[in-house]
């Protein structure tokens, strides 16, 4: 949607996308991007895609997601991949149950200084190589435990 846009520094959409089912891609590359508000997501339970939603957004310092209730997130693959410059990310709100894959989510993401994933369930997860890989060590991470697989547990406690 927004693939590639590299001028764009902000942005807000309407909140009436309900329909939208894959934001696949719909960031990635918008390097100057500083700030975005995702209240479009509010509500929305049909979103089921975010591989490479920010992906190389190299200027998003911060994120944090609406109300978002999802019971099956197919992808959230290099989500944030090579957003350097992000610190904070918010997804206590978004509540997500079944998670298929995550590689590579938080790759690269070297400056990341806290991160809320309570909202995810991550019980079920197929893929999750290097979520953490290329992230500052000592991050404060906020987490449920037992929503979590063992191995992800494993990657989480060598960088906090």
């Amino acid at each position: 949607m927004f693939y590639s846009c590299i001028n764009l520094e902000a942005l807000t959409l309407p909140n009436k996308m309900i329909s939208l089912k894959s934001a696949k891609n719909m960031f990635d590359s918008c390097s100057n991007l500083k700030s975005i508000n995702l209240s479009f997501l509010e509500n929305n339970n049909n979103f089921e895609d975010a591989y490479r939603m920010f992906s190389n957004c190299s200027n998003l310092e911060e994120i944090e997601f609406p109300n978002v209730y999802i019971e099956e997130m197919v992808d959230l693959s290099e989500m944030f991949f090579g957003c350097i410059n992000i610190k904070r990310i918010e997804l206590q709100k978004f509540q997500a149950h079944y998670i298929y894959y995550m590689n590579r989510m938080f790759y690269d993401c070297k400056n990341l200084k806290y991160l809320d994933i309570t909202g995810f369930s991550l019980r079920g997860v197929i893929e999750y190589d290097d979520i953490f890989k290329k992230v500052r060590k000592h991050l404060d991470i906020e987490y449920i435990a037992f929503n979590i697989e063992e191995n992800i547990q494993n990657q989480i406690k060598e960088i906090i």
